[in-house]
């Protein structure tokens, strides 16, 4: 079983990683990520599902990693301002991780020996605590 859940985590992040491509494929071939007025009037348009489809793109970010986050924290800042874009951001990593830690409480070890290969999590466990100087 723990094959199979491995290799349907590693289509879902293929299929979400390939849709987020050709999402900003087309933003960008529609001008949206290359003109602020584009991007503005885009955003205005869209009206109350900007936000909520930003912050469930970040609530799924923390659990299945697609892109950096850093990608997705500046295009907050750039779709809806500093502070706006700031607190957006905020909530979706927070609610994201509250998420993660809650799967993780509930199911722990088991869960992430089913969509991890444990040999892989254990050696950067490892490496990453040596080289922090970590025993």
């Amino acid at each position: 079983m723990t094959g199979r859940v491995q290799t349907a985590f590693k289509v879902l992040s293929a299929a979400a990683f390939t849709l987020a491509a050709a999402g900003l494929a087309a933003a960008y071939k529609a001008g949206i990520l290359t003109d602020q007025a584009a991007m503005t009037d885009f955003v205005s348009k869209a009206g109350f599902w900007v936000p909520v489809v930003f912050i469930l793109v970040h609530i799924i970010q923390v659990i299945i990693p697609i892109l950096p986050g850093e990608i997705s924290c500046l295009g907050g800042v750039l779709l809806f301002g500093a502070v706006r874009g700031f607190i957006l951001n905020y909530s979706g990593i927070c609610i994201g991780s509250v998420l993660i830690f809650q799967l993780a409480r509930r199911f722990g070890r088991p869960l992430v020996e089913k969509l991890f290969s444990l040999k892989a999590a254990e050696g950067k466990y490892r490496a990453q605590s040596s080289t922090a100087g970590c025993r």
